[in-house]
């Protein structure tokens, strides 16, 4: 979550609900017949070593579970939230670089010898204009060609068609 803040945004909403539980059963436990003192007393001193905001105790609150309820109330939201698309219009800024496949050809290409990036035919672009946010890693010429010339050259990439 450090890493990555669409993930604490993932996992920020299951603190959240796990304190508003706590309340709900501190409040349950207190409407009893007969109260157990001490177990409210419990149940209020674990909902205060909680800080109301996510960013404050949601890493410590994990760290905190058991390993069954990690695997039962955390691992179905976070596979769920794994298998779903970035919201590209607000996570981008979060991802790395290298995230994606652009990304990682950029990276790539970023740190082959430039002689080599010339003789596959490869453009590093960094912003086709001032301000421009476009970065990549473009093969201007033929696919088979570019293929050829990396084996002749000895490199250990090939170039495959959509």
């Amino acid at each position: 979550m450090e890493e990555c803040q669409p993930l604490a945004w993932a996992v920020h909403p299951l603190y959240s609900d796990f304190r508003k539980e706590l309340e709900a059963d501190i409040q349950s436990a207190e409407d009893e017949d007969k109260p157990n003192r001490k177990e409210i007393a419990a149940l209020k001193a674990r909902l205060e070593a909680m800080p109301e905001e996510p960013f404050d105790g949601a890493s410590e609150w994990l760290l905190g579970l058991t390993m069954t309820k990690f695997e039962t109330r955390i691992v179905p939201s976070i596979q769920a939230w794994f298998a779903e698309l970035p919201d590209w219009s607000f996570e981008d800024d979060y991802l790395p670089e290298s995230g994606t496949a652009q990304g990682a050809a950029l990276e790539l290409f970023r740190s082959m010898d430039a002689d080599a990036v010339d003789l596959l035919g490869v453009d590093v672009v960094e912003g086709e204009h001032p301000d421009s946010t476009y970065y990549a890693a473009e093969l201007r010429g033929d696919i088979d060609a570019a293929n050829r010339a990396a084996e002749a050259a000895g490199l250990r990439l090939r170039f495959v068609k959509r």
